[in-house]
């Protein structure tokens, strides 16, 4: 798939999702992070990466790195935070931030 846009939405149920866009095939994909309650993609690197941050069933905050290709993702959690990973997108390489 070839992600040109990305985000996360909200269910009727109160779960969020997160998504890629394709604009030229008009076409949503769906993408959560295994195990995750809710999953939000924030950005898309120049590797074709999402990323973004999962909340776990405790309510953890977990950075996770997404391969739009494979629709999968890993969790990357800062050793000094308190549950709060997220990342944010660069032009080359996925960004750490820890809210605490």
């Amino acid at each position: 798939m070839r992600a040109r846009l990305l985000g996360f939405t909200l269910t009727p149920t109160g779960i969020f999702n997160g998504f890629l866009f394709d604009p030229v095939t008009d076409m949503f994909t769906t993408l959560d992070a295994a195990g995750a309650m809710d999953t939000s993609l924030l950005g898309l690197n120049n590797n074709g990466e999402a990323v973004g941050f999962a909340v776990d069933m405790a309510g953890a905050m977990h950075g996770i790195v997404c391969s739009v290709t494979a629709l999968t993702c890993t969790q990357f959690d800062d050793p000094a935070g308190i549950g709060t990973t997220t990342f944010t997108a660069s032009t080359t390489l996925a960004r750490s931030s820890t809210s605490m």
